[in-house]
Order: C-alpha cells, then sequence, then structure tokens
C-alpha cells in the first residue's frame, strides 16, 4: 500500500515535472545550479589552496542575484536582449570562483558548461556571440593572476574551444528543432483551418480501436452533434449498423489500403445516404521496429471523410426515373410506326420508286430512334438494379448473330468485319445482354472506321481470376482512335468524342457507358486502349455470371 507521504513525494514530484519547462519555472531551472556554485565555493573554502575569499563570496552573491531575478522578476516577460542577463551573470559567478578558488588546474571553469549552453539555446546569432566571448573570457581570466602562465594557457584554450563548439552544436541543433516545430505549427495550423472550412465533407481521425479523435466542421453538421460529443465516440456506432465491427467499416484500409463505401441511415428523423473514404492514419505504431522482428501491420488509427451524396443520389433517381417514363412512352408509338412502314414494304409495286425511297429513310431513321430509345430504357433498368439472366450461351454464337445484324451498316460503310477464334466458347450469361455489349462494340468500331478499313472480332476462352470458365472478347479497328485526354471519360454518360462531333456521327453517347455497365454487372472488365490515328482495341473479359445472391454488387 502508498504511504501518504510517497503520495505527496509523487504528486509534487508531478507539479514540478509539469511546470519545468513553462516560461514562468525559470527560477526552478536556476536553482540547481545556484546550489552548485554555493557548494563549490563552500568547498574551495575547506582546502589548503590560495583561496581569495572575496572572490568566492562575490561570486556566490552573484549567483544568488541571479537565482533572485529568475524566481521573482519573471525574466520569461523582459525584452530579448534582457534574457542575456541571467546566464551572463551565472557565467560572471563561474569565473569570479574561479579566479577565487586559487586552483591552476581551472577545475572550477568547468561548471561553464550549464550558461554556455543556455545562452546557446536563446534564438538569435546574438546570444551565441555573447556567449562565446563571455565563456572564452571567464576561461581565460586566470592567466592574468599568475606569473606560470603556461598551463592557465592551455587550460583555457581546451576549455574554452571545448565549450564554445558545443554551444555551436547545440545552437544549430535547436535552430534545427525550432524549425521542424514552426513548420509542424504552420501544418497543424493549416489542419485546423481546413478542418474549420470543410463544412461540406465531414472529416473524422480516429485511434487504433476505432474511437474519434478528431471531427471538423462537417462531421458536426452531418451528425447535428458538437465535436466535443462526437470526440471520444466509437466510428461503428457512429457510422455503424448495430454489432457492426470495426473491420467490417474500414475494410481495406485496415491492411494499408483504402476503402470506400456508402452507408444510409436516419439522422434527426430525416433518411441520409453518405459516401465514405476510409484511409490509414500513420503514426509511432505504423513505423517499423527498430528490434528483431516483423514490424507490426497495425496503423495508429484511421482517417475517415463522409459525404452526404442524399440530394445527389435523389436527384439521379428522379433522372433515372424520368429517362425510364419517356423512353417506354416513346417505344410504343415507335413500335406502331414500325409496323406500318414494315406493311408498306410488303407492298412495294403500290408504291412509286420516289415514295419506296421515302419509305426506306423513314425506317432506316425509325430503327435508328428505336436503338437510341432502347438504350436509354436499359440505361434507367440497369440504374434501377434489373437483373440480367443466367442461361448457358456460346459466346461465340453470340457475337456471330451481332455481326449478322451489324453486316448491313459494314457493308454501307466499306469495312470488312473479320472473326476469328476458338470455334465454341461456353459461358453463363445473359445472351441479350452480351449481345448488347458486342452490338455496341462494332458499332462503334464501324462508325470510327475509314472507307477500306477493317474490324477485328476475336473470342477466346479465358480462365477466370477465380479458376472458373471465362471468355475473351476482343474488337478492334484502324480507325481514327481517341485522344488520351478522351479516352479517361470515354464511359461516361452521354460523354461524346470530339471526333464524333466534329464528323456528327450519330448517338446520345450511351453506347461505351452501357458496356461498361453490363460488364460490371457480369464482373467482368473493359479494357480500351487506343492511338490517334492508329485505331481502338478493346477487350471484354468476361466469368461464368454468377446467380443473385452469389455475390454482392
Amino acid at each position: 500500500m502508498p504511504t501518504v507521504g510517497g503520495t505527496r513525494v509523487r504528486e509534487l514530484t508531478r507539479r514540478v515535472a509539469d511546470a519545468w519547462p513553462t516560461p514562468d519555472a525559470s527560477g526552478w531551472r536556476h536553482l540547481p545550479f545556484t546550489l552548485l556554485v554555493v557548494l563549490v565555493a563552500l568547498i574551495v573554502s575547506n582546502i589548503p589552496l590560495p583561496t581569495r575569499g572575496p572572490l568566492v563570496v562575490a561570486a556566490v552573491a552573484v549567483s544568488l542575484t541571479v537565482q533572485a531575478l529568475a524566481s521573482l522578476a519573471r525574466p520569461a516577460r523582459w525584452p530579448g536582449e534582457w534574457m542575456l542577463l541571467l546566464p551572463l551573470g551565472q557565467i560572471l559567478a563561474v569565473s569570479l570562483l574561479d579566479l577565487g578558488s586559487g586552483d591552476r588546474s581551472g577545475s572550477v571553469a568547468v561548471l561553464l558548461f550549464i550558461p554556455g549552453i543556455a545562452l546557446a539555446l536563446v534564438p538569435g546569432l546574438l546570444s551565441l556571440l555573447a556567449g562565446i566571448l563571455a565563456v572564452t573570457l571567464a576561461c581565460f581570466a586566470p592567466v592574468f593572476l599568475t606569473d606560470d602562465r603556461f598551463y592557465p594557457v592551455l587550460h583555457g584554450a581546451v576549455t574554452a574551444l571545448m565549450i564554445c563548439a558545443l554551444m555551436v552544436h547545440s545552437h544549430a541543433m535547436i535552430s534545427i528543432v525550432r524549425r521542424h516545430e514552426r513548420s509542424l505549427a504552420a501544418a497543424e495550423d493549416l489542419m485546423r483551418s481546413i478542418m474549420s472550412a470543410a463544412s461540406e465533407q465531414a472529416i473524422m481521425a480516429t485511434d487504433a480501436t476505432g474511437r474519434l479523435v478528431a471531427a471538423s466542421s462537417g462531421a458536426e453538421r452531418l451528425f447535428e452533434a458538437p465535436a466535443d460529443r462526437l470526440v471520444g465516440t466509437e466510428l461503428t456506432r457512429l457510422m455503424g449498423e448495430d454489432g457492426a465491427s470495426l473491420a467490417g467499416l474500414v475494410g481495406a484500409a485496415a491492411d494499408g489500403g483504402s476503402h470506400v463505401s456508402q452507408w444510409r441511415r436516419s439522422i434527426g428523423g430525416s433518411a441520409r445516404v453518405v459516401e465514405y473514404v476510409v484511409t490509414p492514419r500513420p503514426g509511432d505504431a505504423a513505423e517499423p521496429a527498430s528490434g528483431p522482428g516483423p514490424a507490426s501491420p497495425e496503423p495508429e488509427g484511421y482517417l475517415v471523410v463522409a459525404t452526404d451524396v442524399t440530394a445527389r443520389e435523389e436527384e439521379e433517381e428522379r433522372q433515372e426515373q424520368f429517362i425510364g417514363l419517356v423512353t417506354h412512352e416513346l417505344r410504343t408509338p415507335l413500335v406502331s410506326i414500325l409496323g406500318y412502314v414494315d406493311l408498306l414494304r410488303l407492298d412495294p409495286a403500290g408504291l412509286t420508286a420516289e415514295q419506296r425511297e421515302y419509305v426506306e429513310v423513314l425506317a432506316r431513321n425509325t430503327r435508328r430512334l428505336r436503338g437510341l430509345v432502347d438504350d436509354l430504357l436499359l440505361s434507367a433498368r440497369l440504374a434501377a438494379g434489373e437483373r440480367m439472366a443466367h442461361e448457358e450461351v456460346d459466346a461465340v454464337e453470340v457475337v456471330r448473330a451481332a455481326l449478322a445484324s451489324v453486316r448491313p451498316i459494314a457493308d454501307a460503310a466499306a469495312v470488312t468485319l473479320e472473326l476469328s477464334g476458338d470455334d465454341s466458347v461456353p459461358l453463363v450469361s445473359d445472351p441479350q445482354r452480351l449481345g448488347q455489349v458486342v452490338d455496341n462494340l462494332l458499332t462503334n468500331a464501324v462508325k470510327f472506321s475509314h472507307a477500306g478499313g477493317q474490324v477485328r472480332v476475336e473470342v477466346v476462352a479465358e480462365p477466370a481470376p477465380d479458376g472458373g470458365r471465362g471468355a475473351r472478347i476482343r474488337v478492334a479497328d484502324d480507325g481514327t482512335g481517341i485522344e488520351p485526354d478522351e479516352l479517361r471519360r470515354i464511359t461516361e454518360p452521354f460523354y461524346r468524342s470530339r471526333e464524333s462531333r466534329r464528323r456528327r456521327i450519330a448517338g446520345v453517347g450511351l453506347g461505351l457507358t452501357l458496356v461498361q455497365a453490363l460488364v460490371s454487372e457480369h464482373r467482368g472488365t473493359l479494357t480500351i486502349d487506343s492511338e490517334p490515328g492508329r485505331g481502338t482495341e478493346v477487350v471484354v473479359r468476361l466469368p461464368d455470371a454468377a446467380a443473385p445472391g452469389d455475390h454482392q454488387g
């Protein structure tokens, strides 16, 4: 059991340790040196040396005066130059003590290290130069009080060089430390400004256990709670469902990566959709261990940036509903128009040549309009989460069917279509949607090919990443190609390249968007490689489609 006295000693020690580095604790910091001067003065007064008593008394008096000033005069509030008086006073006390001790070896001069280093740690070059000058004079002062000057000069030179070299080194090191402190302070101020200004994003930092240690003004706004209430809250309690684990919430961030996800819950009585990104927050725990054994991969904590995307989600949902409604309503009259056009084409003899030409133009443009409507309708269905069918199909047969439907367009453009690869590639897929993927790729390749060009299609069996069955469909052309800055945006909805606008190529910019969406729904990958003037190569890799419930999209 700890005693009452031991507890009080520990409490006093803790208070002194807390107060020691503060500006107003100057008296405490000078006290050890003052006691040391008094102790040395008592020692030299009681040993058989030619001691000069008045100088020793003067040294103690100067030291006590410095102690009184440090304890009572609040030196931390003095102007910068006046701060040098205390360490210079200590140097004077040591010099007087050295002269009064009568010790020819200059042992007392070793005390100059303490005030010398104190001066070196004061900011500015003036304090360093003043310290070097004062220490040098103090080291050589005994030379003038003795006839035999060789040893005093030698000892003074060695001592002065040692102390001054250490002062210069200490001044350089403390300058570096202060520079880093200013950089850290500036970075901290910048981070505080960012945390305060980021009102649209909730920025939160956690420790390794997932407990919040900092929260931005955006977090206050999102969670409708002040930062002091958010700090200390578990991230799983703030953002997770009941029973959610920290590992499930941070995902790949636990292993040093980043995790992007969404969560939906009610905040303040309203349903919110929040998109969040989690990254590891590095710290000492993330540094490699200096000892033997592997370093711990655990991060110091996590950084979470959350954005309320409720309004965006609602707007996108309204847009998709509008597109779905409009395209559905457009499709019905288009089917009727095409039906009557086909009836007119069944009896070409009843039409004049000019009328037959009009009917063909009407049929061609109606089919083109129906294709655009079908693309918009498919886009709306995909956004609504409509699941694809799962059938055993032959990818080669699907590609052949798409080639047959595109061939009239290719013939009209004087573009040759060529098919190669395996004779049969079995695959679990949705034949209609797989056909739409290939049809869009072929149509694009033909549109952007020059007359006399060639579109090469290759279909081969290729194992999927999980070791199961898969197919690789490659469509390559030697057409106009795509500029690098446009290649990054080519799958964005309604994006049309400069070349398509320049050549007035028909379309609304949904073809590759649908291809990307269909391939992603199939858990496949889409790769587009293009070079302006040399053509484009598109590679689609598809595994067997998983039945609903086999995976999470």
